[in-house]
């Protein structure tokens, strides 16, 4: 908050008692004995300007605003030359919002008084409450011209430039004005601001604490140091940071949001709804606080009329923010809502064209269509540094705080690549890599070139069967990287190379079981039956688990009713007891994909829900079955189909028709396995 310059400290006069008197008790903290033995002395003395004009600081400092406007009139009266009584007055009727009379005191003072800095200062103040942001920077440099370490000036011109996004500029005021006076905790606060919004973290949180300790009842300081524990995954000190910033002001309706989103990371919902209905109850016209509800709730059954009200409450409070129209985008794409949804992920880039949660969310909804040529292009917004948590993360070679874009190679764009060598870096879960390393074969078709493929170390010995590419090195093994024409990741190829969904690379297979981990497998699998290879649970850490896993394997207890079944988990890391269903259990002891795709291999049909090992079944060519949750469906399998272009003819999708109910599918499915033991369709 940019604070006014304050009256000016008293000067004792050692030719009036009265006065001394009155300045030794007001610096002691008594104004209201000081004002009584002024007034005493007016009573007799009523020409005396100087008693009127320190009878008003004591009667301000006592909280008496009408009692110090009557008396510092009458010192203007008896001493119209005099500055400082109309500076005082200014700063009086600044405070009441009696703007006009304060813009003439400030004035009048400047005029009686060219190098008064702090007229000029508090003019600033006023003339940006007003919306005159010029006038309001000319007063600040006017004021740092007569006086350049003058830190209150320096701190509000900061302030002006940041919010006109100068933020160099602001950020050399900030400095400028720390160094003239390094007890400046509001300069220091906002210093830190501008550098955690440049991720330098560790300076801004230096900075804050600085802040924190000069100044420690300011709550918004807390808030913010809070903003910058979260960006950094520091919850339990951003929450403390956050209470604290509540406990010095229960006003602080951003605190109280804030809190509520740190608790919603720590699956704590009930209090963190609690939080964001207390913010809204502070302050119900915040755009951002009713999008931080409606985003909470919204992903809740039950919950998706309150949550729309929310999200059009912060729409009509903020029709300029792409960030509102982005977030109720975000939700009419997960009611199915799509024509809707795309409007308003276009709208947000009407008003912000860059910005990336906009254009990444709309490239998932093109993509979910089919519609590829645009979606890729969108989709290209995943590694933007301005989505939260700084987009997805590009693995860093190991011992090395270089990620790959910093290569000394150019990322490709597209350029042609024959006599070239491309790296290509791995991205993003295991199901990503396996459906899109296809795309590798095709650029050796293209162009003759040399090509080097770095994948997770799980990956590496099944990518080693992978056409086409010249050297597959694991990152786990990766030290250095030997000079490349080009760099890019899989996901990209598709948007510089064949970015049509007809142009999708459809040899089936693409990638192969070893041989010699399908002779380690042979005598581990059963031979009594139609061999189902079954998983049920995805990647726990995964964003929509709680949708796309099954909630236990006992969901599945009806396939094994189907007689000449034999039912063969592949649930990695886990065995299943005999009692919970009759299976033969693998998992536990599945070592990389190359352990999971020699059991695939062996496999009669594979059902799973939609996890990497469904990548690794379609690109094997094995018959595929694919458990699909009606809530937020990934982009990839695109919208009702019963198949996928990915894996043409070896994979089939089931949906669900009704949230969280996974009951008709697997109906559904036992139906279909039937029918596929009998040989029909």
């Amino acid at each position: 908050m940019k604070k006014p310059s304050k009256i000016p400290p008293l000067c004792r006069d050692s030719g009036n008692s009265e006065l001394q008197r009155a300045a030794d008790l007001l610096t002691c903290g008594r104004p209201q004995q000081a004002l009584e033995i002024l007034e005493a002395a007016l009573k007799s003395d009523r020409g005396n300007a100087r008693l009127y004009n320190m009878a008003g600081d004591c009667a301000i400092i006592a909280g008496d605003q009408a009692r110090a406007e009557r008396y510092w009139r009458q010192t203007v009266r008896l001493n119209p030359s005099a500055a400082t009584p109309y500076f005082n007055l200014g700063l009086l009727y600044a405070r009441s919002h009696r703007d006009e009379q304060a813009k003439a005191c400030y004035q009048k003072a400047i005029a009686l008084d060219p190098g008064n800095v702090a007229a000029y200062n508090n003019l600033g103040l006023l003339w940006e409450r007003r919306h005159r942001p010029g006038d309001a920077e000319q007063c600040y440099r006017q004021a740092i011209s007569l006086n350049p370490k003058y830190s209150e000036a320096l701190t509000n011109l900061g302030a002006l430039l940041a919010s006109r996004k100068q933020e160099d500029a602001a950020e050399q005021c900030y400095r400028q004005a720390i160094s003239a006076n390094p007890r400046n905790a509001e300069a220091l606060a906002n210093l830190a601001a501008i550098l955690a919004s440049r991720k330098c973290y560790d300076e801004a949180e230096r900075c804050y604490i600085e802040a924190i300790t000069l100044n420690p009842g300011n709550s918004k300081t807390y808030s913010n140091l809070g903003i910058l524990l979260a960006d950094e995954k520091r919850y339990a000190e951003a929450e403390h940071c956050y209470r604290r910033a509540i406990s010095l002001d229960a006003g602080n309706a951003e605190a109280y949001s804030n809190l509520g989103l740190v608790l919603e990371q720590g699956t704590q919902e009930e209090e963190a709804e609690r939080c964001q209905r207390t913010a809204l109850q502070i302050n119900e016209n915040s755009a951002q606080i009713h999008s931080n509800l409606a985003n909470l709730i919204s992903n809740r059954k039950g919950s998706a009329a309150e949550a729309e009200t929310h999200y059009l409450k912060a729409v009509a409070l903020s029709p300029d923010s792409a960030y509102v129209y982005s977030n109720y985008a975000v939700f009419l794409t997960n009611q199915k809502r799509y024509e809707l949804a795309e409007q308003y992920f276009r709208q947000a880039l009407a008003i912000d064209a860059a910005y990336p949660l906009a254009r990444l969310n709309l490239g998932f909804l093109l993509l979910s269509e089919g519609r590829f040529a645009e979606g890729w292009l969108y989709h290209e917004s995943r590694y933007d540094p301005g989505l939260p948590g700084n987009g997805v993360s590009l693995a860093k070679l190991p011992g090395s705080q270089i990620p790959v874009p910093e290569l000394p190679f150019p990322e490709w764009r597209g350029e042609p690549l024959d006599g070239k060598a491309l790296l290509v870096w791995q991205e993003q879960g295991f199901g990503d890599e396996i459906q899109f390393c296809r795309y590798l074969p095709q650029l050796k078709k293209r162009w003759r070139l040399r090509i080097t493929y770095v994948c997770k170390a799980p990956l590496k010995h099944v990518m080693d069967t992978l056409e086409g590419v010249d050297e597959v090195l694991a990152l786990s093994g990766v030290s250095e990287i030997h000079e490349h024409d080009y760099w890019t990741v899989p996901l990209s190829i598709p948007f510089y190379f064949q970015p049509h969904m007809s142009e999708i690379p459809d040899r089936i297979p693409y990638l192969k079981a070893l041989s010699e981990r399908i002779a380690f497998w042979k005598p581990r699998l059963p031979d009594n039956g139609l061999r189902v290879g079954l998983m049920w649970r995805g990647n726990p850490h995964h964003h929509n688990d709680i949708e796309r896993s099954l909630p236990d394997i006992s969901v599945l207890e009806p396939l094994r009713k189907i007689s000449g079944i034999c039912c063969i988990s592949l649930q990695k890391g886990m065995a299943v007891a005999d009692d919970d269903l009759p299976i033969c259990s693998l998992g536990q002891d599945i070592a990389d994909f190359a352990d999971t795709a020699a059991i695939l291999a062996q496999m009669d049909i594979f059902i799973t829900v939609d996890t990497a090992a469904a990548h690794l079944a379609g690109a094997l060519g094995k018959t595929c079955w694919v458990l699909l949750p009606a809530y937020r469906t990934d982009w990839r399998w695109l919208h009702d189909r019963t198949d996928s272009p990915w894996y043409p003819g070896v994979m089939r999708l089931f949906r669900q028709s009704d949230r969280g109910d996974w009951i008709p599918v697997i109906e559904e499915v036992r139906k279909a396995l039937t029918a596929f033991m009998n040989g029909r369709p």
